[in-house]
């Protein structure tokens, strides 16, 4: 997904400084992944 600075929801590197990665993950149970995601560190 790529979109343009939307400052209500993102922000562009320009405006950060740097350069920022967002990943959208779409899974069935969040509650699960993020406890594995968590777990792994």
């Amino acid at each position: 997904m790529l979109a343009d600075e939307f400052p209500a929801f993102n922000k562009s590197p320009r405006t950060l400084g740097g350069t920022p990665v967002i990943i959208h993950v779409d899974v069935k149970d969040v509650d699960s992944f993020f406890t594995r995601a968590v777990a792994a560190g």
